[in-house]
């Protein structure tokens, strides 16, 4: 019995020798003229119809000229680096070097502040949400926000206790590093190094004058880790799943600097989950951890690559754009946030004819004061909704143009937070006999969940070869023909009536002509001449 699939292939060679056989009768003008039409008028509409959807399919690809799929294979989480864990204490200042509570009640009792409590207040004032409800701030040119606040901020040994990575201890120092954000100074983790990240001739010094752990990376966004890089690269990368390639942070803060003038009824620390090459954006982009509670974060990398043949589009079309296409000022590499922090900052600029000393800035940009703080958070939230306003009225983003970066990388967090006993565990197991009553342990738990991911791969949705496919497609659907039956016919259409018509004169030359062949006698001596004697 034959197979299906027999069937279909001796149907479609019976199609094609019929279709050929026709073609050959037609060009021979061994049918009619009913028929000839018939064939003719047959081929054109096959001919139409494939061109038709063939364009058709051409148009569709113009305008969504991208496809998102799946990668054919599974990679391990060691190609992708560890993400960069950025710490924000909720509190900003030790009560022993200036107690919030104490002077605001004495700005509410209408007490004149001496210098150094006024400066200090006013600097908090940028890094405290609640400073609205504190007082009404004048003019000044002597803040120094930056300066005043590392003086405040709480020092760094004795908020970060104790710190592991791949299961070995490690001292905090060589693992966090310091960073500016909107929240102030806050601690991260594997994030590149200042020099890496800034261009170091455009970005203010106070970006680059901060406490850094990272070494030379080798890793890049747009081609992964080097070759020759090891085990040990930086930024950090994972070798598996679980707490054998996580990190494991150990925080405390004193009770008594938490402060819920600056921060509201609010304790802890702010998350903050990004790349090594991205900006952290604290405040709109975090998690939040409690006090004596144990979060544990189990991370799924989200990565999308984009193929290099899709590089002759526009930006516009394939709405991402490659870390050479678009330069930014103060930052090295092309990302959404790292573009998002610099249009906030040039748009505050603007409005305000300052910017806020945690935004990215040059040298000579002049920082905002205490009393210009309702105008930069107030130009964040315009400039948020000028950009939803164009989107909507023409469809597109247009605002600032921060498109993703065509090599995406994002971190899908899974969440679990429950009580942390510590100050139990530790009489139990009679490692210490301090008293923990005053202070507020928490400990971060950070690690991969698989240990391999399946990546996201933007490619050209429909091209030259796929048209002309499609063409040759349906043109042999409809006449059972294919690139030899297209031969075939212009062979019987032009090459055979001008080998076949030929003139009454030329026949009668070629009749004329006779060709004389050359004779071999049957006796190859026959010729030898004799020798007379």
């Amino acid at each position: 019995m034959t197979s299906p699939s027999k069937l279909r292939v001796l149907a479609r060679e019976f199609c094609s020798e019929n279709f050929v056989f026709a073609v050959r009768y037609l060009a021979d003008r061994r049918l009619t003229r009913i028929e000839k039409l018939w064939w003719t008028v047959w081929v054109l509409a096959t001919l139409v119809t494939s061109c038709y959807y063939a364009a058709s399919s051409i148009k569709a690809a113009n305008d969504n000229p991208m496809v998102t799929v799946y990668a054919s294979r599974f990679l391990p989480v060691s190609t992708v680096p560890f993400p960069a864990i950025t710490i924000c204490p909720l509190s900003k200042t030790h009560t022993k070097l200036f107690n919030l509570t104490r002077v605001l009640e004495q700005v509410k009792d209408n007490k004149t502040l001496d210098h150094d409590s006024e400066l200090k207040l006013r600097t908090l004032a940028h890094v405290c949400p609640m400073s609205a409800l504190w007082k009404q701030f004048e003019k000044s040119k002597h803040e120094k926000p930056f300066e005043t606040l590392k003086q405040l901020t709480n020092l760094f040994h004795n908020m970060a206790s104790l710190c592991r990575w791949k299961s070995r201890f490690v001292p905090c120092y060589r693992l966090l590093g310091e960073s500016l954000v909107a929240d102030g100074l806050c601690y991260v983790f594997n994030s590149l190094a200042a020099n890496e990240t800034y261009r170091t001739d455009q970005i203010a010094p106070d970006f680059l004058n901060l406490r850094n752990s990272a070494t030379t990376s080798a890793w890049t966004r747009e081609k992964g880790y080097r070759r020759t890089a090891g085990l040990k690269a930086y930024p950090y990368r994972p070798l598996s799943s679980g707490m054998d390639s996580g990190v494991m942070i150990l925080l405390s803060l004193n009770k008594i600097d938490q402060d819920f003038a600056c921060r509201g009824p609010y304790t802890g620390y702010k998350i903050s989950i990004h790349a090594p090459d991205e900006f952290p954006m604290s405040e709109d982009k975090f998690l939040l951890m409690n006090p004596r509670h144990a979060l544990t974060l189990n991370l799924k990398p989200k990565v999308l690559w984009t193929s290099r043949s899709l590089r002759y589009l526009p930006p516009e079309k394939r709405k991402c754009f490659f870390n050479e296409e678009r330069s930014l000022r103060y930052f090295r590499n092309y990302n959404r946030y790292n573009c998002a922090a610099e249009c906030i900052s040039n748009y505050t600029f603007e409005k305000c004819g300052c910017v806020r000393f945690t935004m990215p800035r040059s040298a000579d940009m002049k920082i905002c004061d205490a009393s210009q703080i309702e105008c930069y958070r107030n130009a964040s939230t315009t400039l948020n909704d000028e950009i939803k306003r164009h989107e909507i009225k023409h469809g597109e983003q247009n605002g600032c143009r921060c498109y993703q970066a065509c090599n995406e990388f994002k971190y899908a967090v899974e969440i679990s937070q429950f009580p942390f006993f510590f100050e139990n565990y530790s009489r139990a197991a009679g490692f210490s006999t301090e008293d923990y009553s005053t202070i507020d342990p928490t400990v971060m738990f950070v690690s991969f969940k698989l240990r391999h991911y399946l990546p996201l791969w933007r490619r050209k949705f429909f091209g030259t070869t796929d048209a002309i496919a499609k063409f040759g497609g349906l043109f042999a659907l409809l006449m059972g023909s294919s690139v030899m039956s297209l031969g075939e016919i212009l062979y019987y259409c032009w090459v055979r009536p001008l080998r076949r018509e030929r003139t009454a004169k030329q026949k009668k030359r070629e009749q004329s002509v006779r060709l004389v062949l050359p004779w071999i006698p049957p006796n190859k001596h026959v010729f030898v001449a004799r020798r007379w004697v």
